[in-house]
């Protein structure tokens, strides 16, 4: 992001953001991955294995949502409280 704000200062941060793909994923978006992880881990489903759910989901998201969100959104999905 440095190096794209550096070549063209004129861009805000948010532009540059959105230049590189670094757009946050919206909690609809995170639930249906996590759905579709769900559908794929019946076994971690149903032994409610948090760590390793979140794992995956991890994977698939890529540092567009923070850990504690993912945590906080499959603890909801499972009803862990």
């Amino acid at each position: 992001m440095l190096e794209i704000l550096c070549r063209e200062p004129t861009l805000t941060i948010l532009q540059a953001v959105e230049r590189i793909g670094l757009k946050a994923m919206s909690k609809d978006q995170l639930k249906k991955i996590i759905k579709d992880i769900f559908k794929a881990n019946p076994e971690l489903v149903k032994q409610k294995r948090i760590s390793a759910l979140m794992g995956e989901v991890m994977k698939e998201v890529r540092g567009k949502v923070p850990g504690s969100v993912v945590k906080k959104v499959l603890e909801e999905e499972l009803h862990v409280s």
